[in-house]
């Protein structure tokens, strides 16, 4: 289809979530391709099996080079137990020859799954660009969306979190603001940090950003020595460090020193007054920092000098060289309120959006269609201050908002509380009602319990 105008390079715009990876691309030829692949990078279809026989034919709608996937791994998917390395493709028969035979196995049609070695937005570019494993990528620009923090978050599965804070505010995030979302509740549930160790850093600096205490780095060192090693991301949160950061610096330094890669640094990540919305925003972007780093390290690599840029939470594009982990815990919903107001602006007067993902359910209000900015959303009951369009996320709510048609300066979104930036939506893996269609504004929006 001859949509577009010609363009250099093909254009990739891909969404990753925790199931699926949906890719559509603009070609140098000013056409639009779509493909569709599991986000553990597998694509499925049917093959036909012979007995004591190590070619597989194989049936998926498309054809590609000969050897396209070699060095892929092949299963069927009645014995994963049983997993095969790819050692030639042929195009002309569609058939894939396998490293070994398969043993008794009932001939005729099986479905299979092939498994790429590379992560799924690479494949997906892979095959969109016919371009086999070890080839250069042609020029290309790459846009991800992905719900990969959004997912860690919601699972708690992340790296492991050595959080270190000024002497006397070791329970901080236990303590926090004191708010208290049910006032009557008679069960109170208070959100955990998601840090393993924390260390209290012997230093202080005043309200002016003057040093009282100096920091004792030796002493800092045999606490940390002492952990022997059980963390492989840190995060530092001091004191007034957003005023002066000399100390927070210092201890970035001696964990470098340490060999330790993934350090956030609140004076770094969020330089604003307030410490336990720092806080809880370098404890999450520490959890983050090994999954999402390694993720867009790895995909960047094969990409070679091609560009690479992903959704934030604020609906907006970062390179992925200045792409933090904050900045994406709602990345893929974000592109979702951003799609969803241009199309609404284009038909429909007011409209709602709902992604309904394998581990959370997303919903916008657009009315009129355009995304709200918050700068005070709750999400998963941290308070993270970054730029997001206003949702609300959560993997098993009871209820969503109830219906607004006025601005609010203080909006309760399901029991939540986060200060960003937001188009304003509601997430839940089990929603029962939608609101009518509407924006609001929020300084203060609830988000996730």
């Amino acid at each position: 289809m001859n949509h577009l105008k010609k363009t250099v390079g093909y254009n990739l715009y891909i969404d990753t979530g925790g199931t699926f990876t949906d890719c559509i691309a603009e070609t140098p030829q000013g056409n639009i391709l779509r493909r569709k692949v599991l986000s553990s990078s597998a694509l499925r279809g049917v093959a036909e099996v012979a007995r004591l026989q190590s070619k597989v034919k194989i049936e998926m709608g498309e054809s590609f080079p000969d050897d396209f996937f070699s060095g892929y791994r092949f299963s069927l998917l009645s014995r994963p137990d049983q997993v095969f390395t790819i050692k030639s493709y042929n195009s002309g028969s569609s058939s894939v020859t396998l490293n070994s035979r398969y043993g008794r196995f009932p001939e005729g049609e099986h479905p299979f799954e092939i498994q790429s070695p590379e992560e799924a937005p690479v494949f997906a570019a892979r095959l969109i660009t016919k371009t086999r494993i070890g080839e250069k990528f042609p020029p290309l620009n790459m846009r991800l969306s992905t719900t990969k923090g959004t997912n860690a978050l919601l699972e708690r599965r992340g790296g492991k979190t050595l959080f270190l804070i000024t002497e006397g505010f070791k329970d901080l995030l236990h303590i926090r603001n004191q708010q208290r979302p049910d006032l009557f509740s008679l069960e109170i549930q208070k959100p955990q940090p998601y840090y393993r160790h924390i260390i209290e850093v012997p230093e202080r600096v005043d309200a002016k950003g003057n040093v009282l205490k100096l920091l004792n780095s030796a002493l800092l060192r045999e606490k940390i020595d002492a952990l022997n090693g059980d963390f492989n991301t840190a995060g530092i949160c001091l004191m007034h460090g957003y005023l002066n950061p000399v100390h927070e610096k210092e201890i970035e330094a001696i964990l470098r020193e340490m060999g330790i890669r993934h350090i956030s640094r609140s004076s770094a990540l969020s330089p604003t007054i307030k410490i336990v919305p720092r806080a809880i925003t370098t404890d999450v972007n520490a959890f983050l920092s090994p999954l999402i780093e390694n993720y867009l390290e790895r995909i960047s690599e094969v990409l070679g000098g091609n560009r690479l840029h992903v959704m934030t939470s604020a609906g907006s594009l970062a390179e992925s060289e200045s792409y933090t982990p904050k900045d994406g815990l709602l990345s893929g919903p974000a592109g979702g309120v951003i799609g969803a107001v241009a199309v609404a602006k284009r038909i429909f007067k007011d409209a709602s959006n709902l992604s309904e993902l394998a581990t959370s359910k997303d919903l916008s209000d657009l009315y009129p269609p355009q995304a709200q900015a918050s700068s005070d959303t709750t999400y998963l009951k941290k308070k993270n201050p970054t730029d997001f369009s206003e949702l609300a996320t959560s993997k098993d709510p009871s209820d969503f908002p109830p219906p607004k048609t006025q601005a609010s300066s203080d909006t309760t979104d399901p029991k939540k509380k986060n200060p960003t930036d937001f188009s304003e939506l509601a997430t839940s893996k089990d929603p029962s009602d939608l609101y009518p269609p509407q924006a609001q504004a929020s300084s203060d929006t609830t988000y996730l319990k």
